[in-house]
């Protein structure tokens, strides 16, 4: 699915998918793109009474489904790995000594021992209920960084107030490793994820009852 927009007030989307030059009787844009192969995607903006604007090329590449696990996990829940120190990164966690581990029903941070200066590990499964292209979120302060499997899906890392970012990843039904790291510097804190499933049309937290552990 490939989803177009203009930063121009009352401007009309006209693209092509053959690799022509969009003009004003190309096909418009009025939601998003289903795509079934890796398609070259060229889009111009008109407006009556403005020039055109430049053509934009986005080459959307067709992403073959990340394998689901062999596996049936009967047990709900994320394991977390708690950590202090002075963290300007993710990465750091890996440096820092373990303070405390254990599980809980979903990621939190609500039990931190120390207002600042702290960070955590959750790492679980993630149930995907149907085959397709999930959106993922997470809006934290400070860094947080979401992988599935071995890819990052979400990169929202570094020192800062609470901010938002997405990433996607197309994923088989079934159960998928995950880790969610974050950390805390100094002053606000907060942790929160979401999902938008293929059938789903807005980010949505992520159902605890999603998540299980060995």
């Amino acid at each position: 699915m490939a989803e177009l927009g203009s930063a121009t007030p009352g401007a009309v989307i006209r693209y092509t998918l053959d690799g022509s030059e969009p003009n004003e009787t190309s096909a418009i844009y009025n939601e998003p793109l289903k795509l079934q192969k890796t398609t070259t995607i060229k889009a111009k903006g008109f407006k009556e009474g403005f020039i055109p604007s430049r053509t934009y090329s986005i080459k959307a590449t067709k992403a073959d489904p990340k394998a689901a696990l062999p596996i049936s996990p009967s047990r709900n829940g994320v394991s977390y790995t708690y950590f202090e120190g002075n963290f300007q990164s993710v990465n750091d966690l890996s440096k820092a000594d373990v303070i405390d581990s254990g599980i809980m029903s979903e990621p939190s941070i609500k039990e931190a021992k120390l207002p600042d200066h702290f960070g955590y590990i959750f790492k679980g499964y993630i149930y995907a209920p149907e085959d397709g292209v999930y959106e993922f979120g997470t809006r934290s302060d400070d860094g947080s960084i979401l992988m599935i499997g071995n890819t990052k899906v979400v990169d929202n890392d570094a020192s800062h107030a609470a901010i938002d970012a997405t990433g996607r990843i197309a994923l088989k039904k079934g159960y998928h490793p995950f880790t969610l790291s974050y950390f805390e510097d100094y002053e606000g804190e907060f942790l929160g994820w979401s999902w938008r499933t293929p059938s789903m049309n807005l980010l949505e937290p992520i159902p605890a009852e999603r998540l299980f552990i060995n």
